[in-house]
């Protein structure tokens, strides 16, 4: 039995995706979630101490690019490869 995704329906902003890369919609929303996530805790480090930690460093944008990597890992190999049932 296949999951089915409930969209949004009144956001703000939609990206017309092609029909072949639809079921991958799980990834694009974990990528933004993570990504949201990471830019909010950077914020919240530089808000709390701006002189010890720079906002949008090097260290963060590594971090971020292992994250997607990692996600992206998961859902188009990971996911094709191991099954459960």
């Amino acid at each position: 039995m296949e999951t089915i995704l409930m969209l949004p329906t009144n956001s703000m902003y939609t990206i017309q995706l092609p029909e072949e890369y639809r079921q991958y919609y799980p990834l694009f929303y974990d990528l933004m979630r993570m990504f949201m996530i990471q830019l909010v805790v950077n914020l919240l480090y530089f808000l709390s101490n701006p002189k010890g930690y720079k906002f949008l460093n090097a260290t963060f944008m590594k971090t971020l690019l292992f994250i997607i990597v990692g996600i992206s890992s998961y859902w188009l190999v990971v996911r094709k490869i191991v099954g459960f049932k």
